[in-house]
């Protein structure tokens, strides 16, 4: 599944597991290289198409 995630290496590291954060994009129509996560902040987020994990967080972006 295709998904704007928080790049790893910013994730939190929590025990033994990796936080994998999920930007919320369900009310997003354009493409995901458009959100405003990826053109403003591409140093921290990615494009990935893969699973998403079971432990996985949401994240709202808010670009105010």
């Amino acid at each position: 599944m295709i998904h704007i995630r928080q790049k790893l290496e910013l994730n939190n590291k929590i025990g033994e597991l990796i936080a994998y954060n999920v930007v919320y994009t369900n009310d997003w129509n354009l493409p995901l290289e458009q959100h405003p996560s990826i053109v403003e902040h591409p140093e921290n987020f990615e494009i990935v198409d893969e699973d998403i994990p079971a432990h996985a967080q949401t994240l709202i972006y808010n670009n105010l």
